[in-house]
């Protein structure tokens, strides 16, 4: 079989690309994505080039630059180029130069994906990048499921070459007489894959003789099969327990099964939800949300970077809003309809003779003689007391809201009802003041509805 055969028939058996797919090629002008393009090209497929300029190797870099550029002039194909600082963005977000290029590109080609209507992303990573990259995340303690690797595709990008060994395309190239850079950096040994490449794997194949290929291959397979399992049962827990609202995504203790014992089980939950609000996480981030979630405490924080979580008795809430609530107030100088904080307030004058105690969804009644206008609404603040329905003293607010389990995250929403005279005499129709409740002798009432948005 020739390599235009495999290549094709690798593309065909994995349904990788078909004719009208309109393909971004990650193009870096060395050898692996030459390779790619020169097939892509034989076989009449749809391409376009992107390169992106790291600035790691001052005219080296340029020189990369100016030969992909030309080469997509000689071919006829459009290419898309970009400059960037990565050493810069790097140090900014605290990872690695390798970790930060690896981000920077994919942003990169899924950007010019997006505005021009790519429908493939093809990538030209081989076989010997799959070894390398398993040995990459085994020794950086990733994810077990990262130890399988490249992905052959995930939604729009694709790896048409990945059947193909570093000596394969060597080899073809040679023997083609293609032009191609060679990038200095692949050969620097301060970085792990290049560590991997020019000294692991050769010691491997020479001392034990091994087929480092199936043996990859062997695991990948393996993990694959456990991967889907567990999938199946967190898709479950995720489906059943985590529930999302205006602010973020909510975890609810009590709905969750026997799995939820196992450590694996609870990371990558974690994870889901961190990746759903779009926040990088670490092993230690994860044993930390662990430890709040497993504590016997009923309400506790934590606050790391953007994110936000709230163990609120039995419910988790993730969320990167900042909950603080600026101060702010209401006059309410009559009955009439109102817009405040986050829904509309109506209050009407009625006739006790005319309520329906049996119905009284999101409204509540007090007695009009007993209330003090201007009315004031506002929202909770530290050091609120007053007496509840039912009671003979007052209460501290914030008491009230532990002994209702109020979670804290709505706490900071309730309206709060207060008369002239400063007397709290409405908590968010969840209970109004003993003070001014309805009784034998009350003749008009204040009715309170709360439409929330």
């Amino acid at each position: 079989m020739t390599i235009n055969e495999k290549f094709l028939k690798f593309i065909e058996e994995n349904q990788l690309i078909n004719i009208n797919d309109k393909i971004l090629v990650g193009f870096s002008g060395g050898k692996d994505s030459v390779f790619l393009a020169y097939l892509l090209i034989k076989n009449n497929f749809k391409f376009a080039l992107a390169h992106l300029n790291h600035n790691l190797r001052g005219p080296e870099s340029i020189r990369d630059m100016d030969f992909c550029i030309d080469f997509a002039k000689k071919n006829d194909l459009q290419i898309f180029t970009r400059s960037i600082n990565i050493k810069e963005i790097a140090k900014k977000k605290g990872i690695s130069i390798e970790e930060a290029g690896r981000i920077e590109r994919y942003n990169f080609f899924n950007e010019i994906a997006n505005d021009y209507n790519f429908t493939k992303i093809a990538t030209a990573h081989h076989l010997d990048d799959q070894v390398e990259t398993f040995f990459i995340n085994f020794f950086r303690k990733k994810s077990i499921f990262s130890l399988k690797g490249i992905q052959l595709k995930n939604d729009k990008l694709v790896r048409p070459i990945l059947c193909f060994k570093r000596e394969e395309i060597e080899k073809f190239i040679k023997e083609n007489n293609l032009n191609h850079i060679d990038d200095s950096s692949n050969f620097d040994t301060k970085f792990l894959r290049n560590r991997i490449r020019y000294k692991l794997i050769p010691f491997l194949k020479k001392e034990f003789e091994v087929d480092l290929f199936s043996i990859i291959d062997f695991y990948k397979s393996k993990i694959s099969e456990i991967e889907e399992v567990l999938n199946f049962i967190i898709n479950q827990i995720f489906h059943e327990a985590v529930k999302r609202n205006k602010i973020g995504l909510c975890l609810k203790l009590e709905n969750l099964n026997q799995f939820w014992n196992f450590k694996i089980i609870r990371f990558e939950i974690y994870k889901n939800i961190l990746i759903d609000l779009n926040v990088n996480f670490s092993e230690n981030l994860l044993n930390e949300i662990d430890k709040i979630i497993l504590s016997k405490e009923t309400t506790k924080k934590l606050y790391i970077h953007k994110l936000r979580i709230f163990k609120e008795y039995r419910e988790i809430l993730f969320t990167t809003q900042d909950l603080k609530k600026e101060k702010s107030e209401l006059i309410l100088s009559k009955p009439g309809e109102y817009i405040f904080g986050n829904g509309k307030i109506i209050i009407e004058k009625v006739d006790v003779k005319d309520i329906n105690f049996s119905n009284k969804k999101n409204e509540e009644y007090v007695d009009y003689d007993k209330v003090n206008f201007p009315l004031k609404v506002r929202f909770f603040k530290n050091g609120d007391r007053f007496t509840p329905l039912g009671m003979n003293k007052s209460v501290k607010l914030k008491d009230f809201f532990i002994n209702q389990k109020i979670p804290f995250r709505i706490r900071r929403d309730l309206f709060i009802f207060e008369d002239n005279t400063g007397e709290i005499i409405n908590v968010n129709n969840l209970r109004i003041s003993e003070k001014v409740k309805i009784d034998k002798n009350s003749k008009k009432a204040l009715k309170f509805k709360i439409l929330l948005n």
